[in-house]
């Protein structure tokens, strides 16, 4: 068992699941648990939602920019004539 929170925020992620794994047959586990993990898998969905958002942003951002310079070319190449 862990005595601090320092001891506790310095455990691997391998080492978190090993104590819960240990711990979880012994302890009587509440609604609150569920309600937690419940709201843990929809944050770590909405992440991942908002970072294929974020990539598709990035991709059209980039494609705007392309497309302004060409107009941007194509412009000054008429005025130019």
């Amino acid at each position: 068992m862990v005595s601090s929170y320092k001891e506790l925020s310095e455990l691997s992620r391998e080492e978190l699941i090993e104590k819960f794994d240990y711990s979880a047959p012994s302890t009587s586990l509440g609604v609150s648990f569920y309600r937690q993990e419940l709201r843990h898998r929809d944050e770590e969905e909405f992440s991942r939602n908002m970072q294929r958002l974020t990539r598709i942003i990035c991709w059209l951002t980039a494609v705007v920019t392309v497309l302004t310079a060409v107009n941007v070319v194509a412009i000054i190449g008429g005025l130019l004539q």
